[in-house]
């Protein structure tokens, strides 16, 4: 590049800098290449770990959502069975009773405290 610069040709000193900056150019892109190859696959290992792990999670959603609703179910039949109908049944003898009949049976609905209440009431 000397020789041609001390000659005088400018075309010379272009090309050989265009052959030098393409050499450079082509060993840089190599490595970049690599570079993005060895991320690329890196992040479609991520990527599938987290379609995997967000998988999971939507079925350990899917298996809380269906727990709280038995639990609900659960829930809803105990007290039921052991509030409300007794109760029911004691709203409705008392109603008995109130209008003169006191031959209404009592019912035993445990040691609870509607029981109690219950069987105070008779």
């Amino acid at each position: 590049m000397i020789n041609a610069g001390k000659q005088g040709s400018f075309e010379g000193i272009v090309a050989q800098e265009t052959d030098v900056t393409r050499r450079l150019d082509d060993a840089y892109n190599a490595v970049l290449l690599q570079a993005i190859k060895l991320r690329t696959a890196r992040a479609d290992a991520i990527n599938a770990t987290v379609a995997n792990e967000s998988r999971i999670g939507f079925i350990t959603m899917a298996a809380a959502f269906v727990a709280a609703l038995l639990l609900t179910l659960l829930t809803f039949v105990f007290l039921r069975r052991v509030v409300s109908n007794p109760l029911r049944q004691s709203v409705t003898r008392i109603a008995h009773i109130a209008q003169g009949d006191l031959t209404a049976p009592m019912e035993a609905h445990g040691r609870s405290e509607i029981a109690c209440c219950c069987t105070t009431c008779s």
